[in-house]
């Protein structure tokens, strides 16, 4: 992967302090592709072509820390500017003049309720998980599961850790729930490299869509599907909320629906102007 370097930083800090939008070809594909998953960036059209937007500078801080191991951007930068004069200090701050990726940790968090034979670097392997436990798979790219598995990755934490609670919900018997945290594209990549069925269970709000459809329906096409409950017009009419809404409403408002499947979730949720979050789907 490309290493970060101090114009590239200098950009990123840039778009942090006053908001400006900048032409795609001004940040590297990989970069912008990670940064728009972490949901530090967000896409915008700009004329026959698009460009990025910062949409959250501490998600962007937390993504060049966590996946390059600086604490301070503002302080690397400083350091290779000359303004720091101990190597020490600079090797502190994240060693030589360019930032390369460092990941600590690769993979995601997985529940199965129920025993699945799959393989794991190509020895069988049963797949099960008890209420209160959850795998952390590394070797994902070596993990297979049967064709007729379906795949429910879950947006929320506590949605997951009480995923087996929410499988009558679903309605799937034969599911491996997969968490998206921590942020990356390491669930994507896995799916993408088998035929299984995939369904997203997140918010019901625009922003979830949009993590929907830009992360996992562009890849995967379409058995990648958004989980919608028979309720949920009932449950954004009587007890969505509004205020997440019109926090949203400026920056998914114009979205592009790829996915015609979820048009009538958009449209309810414009029609009442509430959101629902998944947690509400959490018995008591």
């Amino acid at each position: 992967m490309k290493a970060l370097s101090q114009a590239e930083i200098k950009l990123l800090l840039t778009m942090m302090s006053t908001g400006a939008t900048v032409p795609a070809s001004r940040l590297h594909s990989p970069l912008a592709t990670e940064l728009v998953e972490a949901q530090a960036l967000v896409r915008v059209r700009r004329g026959s072509g698009f460009a990025y937007r910062m949409q959250d500078a501490q998600a962007c801080r937390s993504f060049i820390a966590q996946s390059y191991g600086v604490s301070s951007i503002e302080g690397w930068l400083s350091a290779h500017e000359g303004e720091l004069a101990t190597r020490a200090e600079q090797v502190q701050l994240g060693g030589d003049s360019k930032l390369h990726r460092a990941r600590t940790f690769k993979g995601f968090l997985i529940k199965s309720p129920k025993p699945i034979k799959a393989t794991l670097r190509g020895e069988p392997f049963t797949l099960h998980t008890v209420p209160g436990t959850s795998l952390f798979i590394e070797d994902y790219e070596q993990l297979r599961l049967p064709p007729t598995v379906t795949i429910v990755g879950v947006e929320n934490g506590e949605n997951f850790q009480r995923a087996e609670s929410q499988q009558s919900l679903i309605g799937i018997d034969k599911v491996v729930f997969a968490s998206r945290y921590p942020q990356s594209a390491d669930l994507v990549r896995w799916l993408e490299s088998m035929p299984n069925r995939y369904v997203h269970f997140g918010d019901f709000d625009l922003a979830g869509i949009h993590i929907f459809l830009t992360e996992f329906f562009a890849r995967l096409g379409s058995r990648a599907q958004f989980f919608i409950p028979p309720d949920i017009d009932h449950r954004l009419a009587h007890s969505g909320n509004r205020a997440l809404y019109e926090a949203q409403y400026q920056r998914f408002n114009h979205m592009t629906i790829t996915d015609a499947r979820v048009r009538p979730l958009v449209d309810a949720i414009h029609h009442y102007r509430r959101c629902y979050e998944q947690e509400g789907y959490l018995p008591l």
